[in-house]
């Protein structure tokens, strides 16, 4: 687990954290957020800073997930504001409960990776194919591929939305870019979708039903706190 501890206070994101932080965008699935000294301010501030916070790590970590933020006052001394007292050790017991259960969550990582993939792979045969549909007979013509690739985050933002798709589920697209040009000419052997649909609705089905079961079979899951929006 990596835990990012930010003062309730100083929540402001500077560029070099931003992309110390953007390093560890590979390991989202172990990252978790602490505020501290969250009882230092009143119930209503800590939900304004609480939203801030995500807000700006959302535009930093683009996955799926959202990042696990914890409430919390972490030194020795009791906490000093009443009004959130309840909430903060509700928190922090949390937080102190994902911890006892790492040595457990091993079969909840490799499950997490795998879901990864799954979803990866869903979204490249969905790409591969709308872009095979749109340049039917563009092969070899330098123009019209040309133009293609320029249309790719168009193409990207469409799949993304039509099919409700996540943007953490999707390759980099100056990396999609290089790589179709590359092998453009190899588009002309990738079948049409409509012959996998049968196997994307069995990726469907496993995201849905065969992994949520899975985990259900995992002894002491729901104590470990693993999160439904972790898997799916």
């Amino acid at each position: 687990m990596i835990i990012l501890l930010f003062d309730v206070q100083k929540t402001d994101i500077s560029d070099e954290v931003a992309g110390a932080i953007k390093r560890l965008e590979k390991h989202s699935d172990k990252l978790r957020v602490a505020l501290n000294k969250s009882d230092s301010v009143s119930h209503q501030h800590l939900m304004k800073v609480y939203g801030a916070l995500l807000w700006s790590l959302g535009r930093i970590i683009s996955t799926p997930e959202v990042t696990r933020v914890y409430i919390g006052s972490f030194w020795s001394e009791p906490l000093r504001n009443e009004d959130t007292q309840n909430l903060i050790e509700t928190e922090m017991n949390d937080l102190l409960s994902e911890l006892k259960a790492l040595p457990k969550m091993g079969a909840v990582r490799k499950i997490n990776d795998m879901v990864k993939r799954i979803r990866q792979i869903r979204v490249h045969a969905i790409l591969l194919d709308r872009v095979r549909t749109e340049a039917p007979s563009m092969f070899g013509k330098g123009k019209k591929k040309v133009k293609l690739l320029d249309k790719l985050p168009h193409i990207f933002r469409n799949i993304m939305k039509e099919h409700g798709l996540a943007v953490g589920d999707f390759p980099d697209i100056a990396e999609f870019r290089r790589d179709l040009d590359a092998n453009f000419s190899d588009l002309k052997t990738c079948p049409k979708l409509v012959k996998k649909e049968k196997r994307l609705l069995h990726l469907e089905n496993a995201l849905n039903v065969d992994i949520p079961n899975l985990l259900d079979e995992l002894p002491g899951i729901n104590s470990m706190g693993a999160r439904q929006g972790d898997i799916i």
